[in-house]
């Protein structure tokens, strides 16, 4: 029986590994191809194989195993990054979780002087379904500015502002007062 990427159930090696917290899927391919990983006391460099129910897996001789899903709700407050390190050494954030969870990615960022809900995860189908634009999953943002905002301006908000990664532009915008509005993003 072929051990390879067909329709048959299972998890690809690399996505299995990356859920055992060996590192990113990219890094999990490389320790494959360096023949550090076993599948049932056979060493497997084959990227496209999948580890199917019962199987054991080992790394350098140890047992690896997928770790629970995990997420957390993190209200983020101003002056955190969202990122695992910072060459400024500002404070990210990592700095207000417990260590055993400094493995979790966040979900989207939320900018330094922003504060709000962010999501911590290690799924990584919830992170894509999340921020993939295919999905056009609807973030609200509640946004004070510093100065009323000019109601004349909203349809270039609706239309859209090109960035360097594409087009920017929100699918609504409510205004609570001149100086805050509510704004959705897809």
């Amino acid at each position: 029986m072929s051990r390879s990427s067909s329709p048959e159930p299972g998890v690809r090696l690399n996505r299995y590994l990356a859920s055992c917290g060996l590192g990113s899927r990219r890094k999990c391919e490389d320790l494959i191809r360096d023949g550090r990983i076993e599948i049932n006391g056979r060493v497997v460099i084959d990227l496209a194989t999948k580890v199917l129910p019962g199987d054991y897996v080992r790394y350098d001789g140890r047992v690896v195993r997928m770790d629970e899903e995990v997420t957390l709700l993190l209200h983020k407050p101003k002056g955190y990054l969202c990122t695992k390190e910072d060459p400024e050494e500002r404070r990210t954030v990592y700095d207000l979780i417990p260590q055993k969870f400094h493995t979790l990615n966040h979900v989207g960022r939320l900018d330094y002087e922003s504060r709000g809900l962010l999501l911590l995860t290690n799924s990584g189908s919830l992170n894509a379904t999340l921020t993939h634009p295919r999905h056009a999953v609807q973030k609200e943002y509640e946004v004070t500015l510093d100065r009323p905002f000019d109601p004349t301006l909203t349809p270039r908000l609706l239309e859209g502002i090109r960035l360097s990664d594409g087009l920017a532009r929100a699918e609504s915008v409510r205004f609570q007062s001149r100086k805050k509005l509510t704004v959705v993003l897809t």
